[in-house]
């Protein structure tokens, strides 16, 4: 009989609704899908994923803070009684002084998408978004969290992504992960994105 292997992690993407319009979204979020999964549908799916069992859950969009339920569906695996990790994926822009501290109870780690200094995040992520996201990031860190800044390296911001990194450093963001363009989504005709070869070896 052959084994099973069980999935490492597992990604909900909780919606396709998202606050920005980022040009790489390689999932094209802005609106929400016609018929969005409930609350109750969601909480289904989870006791799914419970008997997965895998090691890490990422909560992810879509922006997943559109939801109102978010705390509840994270409380819900939790008092399920899941070890896994529970990650939440957010753009930044929603988190502030009052629900920084209920995303830091609920969540191992908290990670936020940030390309780079104001005018390579703002041209790929939006006007103002920059300063929202730095503004998230103090949040996290004042209420007892350790975010985790999630770069999408393009060929808009690696010629400055050392520098950028040292600046996140200076700002007590020690945890950064890197990630290359995915051709996918608003990303895979967009040549003006990808001009660099360096890309395709990071990872």
């Amino acid at each position: 009989m052959e084994a099973i292997t069980l999935p490492d992690t597992v990604y909900l993407h909780v919606t396709k609704a998202c606050t920005l319009h980022c040009v790489y979204c390689y999932f094209s979020a802005g609106e929400p899908f016609e018929k969005e999964l409930s609350t109750e549908e969601l909480l289904s799916v989870l006791r799914d994923v419970y008997l997965l069992n895998p090691r890490r859950v990422v909560f992810t969009g879509g922006e997943p803070l559109l939801r109102k339920d978010i705390l509840k569906l994270a409380q819900a695996l939790r008092n399920g009684g899941i070890r896994a990790c529970l990650c939440l994926t957010t753009n930044g822009t929603l988190i502030n002084e009052e629900n920084a501290e209920g995303l830091v109870e609920n969540f191992n780690e908290i990670r936020i998408s940030i390309d780079g200094f104001e005018e390579a995040n703002d041209a790929m992520r939006g006007k103002g978004t920059f300063e929202k996201v730095m503004k998230a990031f103090r949040c996290v860190l004042e209420a007892g969290g350790d975010p985790i800044a999630f770069v999408t390296v393009t060929s808009l911001n690696l010629p400055h992504l050392k520098d950028f990194m040292k600046f996140l450093l200076r700002n007590e963001i020690t945890r950064i992960h890197l990630s290359p363009l995915k051709l996918a989504g608003r990303a895979k005709d967009d040549k003006m994105l990808c001009d660099f070869e360096e890309i395709k070896g990071i990872g």
